[in-house]
């Protein structure tokens, strides 16, 4: 059965939630017959998608409770989110992909800063093995430090648990007020493509 049929049957159009819970009785309920299994389910539909309805009830029958709308891709994690906007799964994102996504950020909307900085890299706890994004992970801080000998440092930490865990590094070798500056608009932009 296509969507476009149960919507003909129903003479109403179907969310793609409803379509998906619908099609999957359909497809999976030992109830629904070979023959007259379309009309069946659209007299099912027609009894609404509340959570006493029938076709909820056949759905959990066979599924669970749960039925994913979609998946939301997000710069540190990717989580799904269910129909009824619940969000669930919520799993990290790699570090490679996130430093890859916030380099580009800064290369592309910050050209002037990207060409004052020597560097800008993961921390080498993350440069040579996989990790994911920490879900725990709730505190982000973007700030800069005067170099021992020269320049100024930029940091991107996470905090934990009262720790704190450098994931990216950046350094300008730039000195007084120039330095400065640099250092610190790399920061705020750091921190407003993070969003933190």
């Amino acid at each position: 059965m296509m969507k476009e049929e149960l919507q003909g049957l129903l003479n109403m159009p179907l969310e793609d939630w409803q379509w998906k819970m619908a099609e999957f009785v359909y497809m999976n309920h030992p109830t629904i017959e070979d023959v007259r299994g379309k009309q069946q389910v659209a007299d099912i539909v027609k009894q609404g998608f509340g959570w006493d309805s029938p076709v909820r009830a056949m759905y959990k029958e066979i599924n669970g409770p749960v039925i994913i709308a979609h998946t939301k891709h997000e710069l540190f994690t990717t989580y799904d989110v269910t129909h009824e906007s619940l969000c669930i799964n919520e799993r990290g994102n790699p570090m490679d992909e996130i430093y890859a996504h916030v380099k580009k950020e800064l290369q592309e909307k910050y050209p002037d800063l990207w060409g004052k900085l020597d560097y800008f890299d993961q921390d080498v706890e993350f440069r040579h093995r996989s990790e994911l994004w920490d879900t725990d992970t709730h505190w982000i801080a973007v700030f800069y430090v005067r170099g021992g000998s020269e320049g100024y440092y930029i940091h991107v930490e996470t905090r934990k648990d009262g720790q704190a865990k450098i994931i990216f590094l950046g350094k300008t070798l730039l000195e007084g007020e120039e330095g400065v500056r640099c250092a610190e608009q790399t920061a705020n932009a750091i921190a407003r493509i993070m969003r933190v």
